[in-house]
């Protein structure tokens, strides 16, 4: 239940729930190779997510009573920032620091359609998503999102773009999960992972969703970083508990020169 975001290169995992005694503040910086713990969140938490950069990141929401807490990060320590007017938990994110948006999550029980968007200054509601759930997962930009499975309280496979106004149903994942991670672009994303112990990776481009390599180590709840369906890093995540991380990265094309006659 932690949240995660950057690339599969310079990635932060932030908060999270250890089992007794609970939520944790701790912070841990990826730099490619090896994890780092830095200056915690201000409130332990669990059920957040976050989007941004190393250097410039955000965080929201989180279990009642701080379910409507937000916090940025310079990257070097972190500030509480104007509070969303209504809280969530386990819900989903896309964008960036100073364009960023929440949307899903609990309350209720079973999983809600609201969406808010940060400017950088203040929060505003916007369109609702079609249908109510709860951990989802979620990438892209502010005014060009997709929110992919999730639970409704049952795991789904429905996916939902938004373009800034509204959302729209597409074509849904090809395996229902709740709490898949996603990362990358609305035309260009990846999700894995999902609970209980779900290992499948798909990738999004723009229309559909392909199945690609599986995780080697299941997993849900977990966090995830990257900018493009070609590139990803999913780490920690309830297997019942793991601390593993994971790059993914596409195979790269081979350029042949043909000669014809």
């Amino acid at each position: 239940g932690h949240a995660g975001f950057g690339t599969q290169t310079a990635a932060l995992a932030v908060g999270g729930y250890l089992g007794p005694p609970g939520a944790t503040a701790v912070t841990e910086n990826y730099d490619g190779t090896s994890w780092t713990e830095v200056n915690d969140i201000n409130t332990a938490r669990y059920g957040l997510r976050g989007s941004g950069t190393t250097t410039a990141g955000i965080v929201a929401m989180g279990p009642a009573p701080n379910n409507n807490l937000v916090e940025s990060w310079d990257g070097s320590s972190w500030t509480e920032i104007t509070e969303m007017a209504s809280g969530k938990e386990n819900g989903a994110t896309a964008g960036i620091q100073t364009a960023f948006l929440v949307f899903g999550g609990v309350p209720p029980a079973t999983g809600d359609v609201n969406t808010f968007y940060w400017n950088g200054s203040s929060w505003t509601e916007v369109a609702d998503m079609n249908q109510a759930k709860r951990n989802l997962g979620g990438f892209g930009l502010y005014n060009s999102a997709i929110a992919c499975g999730g639970e409704t309280p049952s795991a789904t496979a429905n996916t939902e773009f938004y373009d800034g106004t509204s959302w729209t149903e597409v074509n849904n994942m090809n395996t229902a999960r709740i709490s898949p991670r996603g990362s990358g672009l609305s035309t260009a994303g990846l999700a894995y992972g999902g609970h209980p112990n779900n290992a499948k990776t798909e990738s999004w481009d723009g229309t559909s969703w392909t199945e690609q390599n599986d995780l080697a180590t299941g997993r849900g709840f977990h966090g995830g970083a990257g900018t493009l369906d070609t590139s990803a890093l999913a780490f920690g995540g309830e297997t019942p508990v793991t601390a593993a991380t994971e790059e993914f990265t596409a195979a790269d094309f081979e350029i042949k020169t043909v000669t014809t006659s």
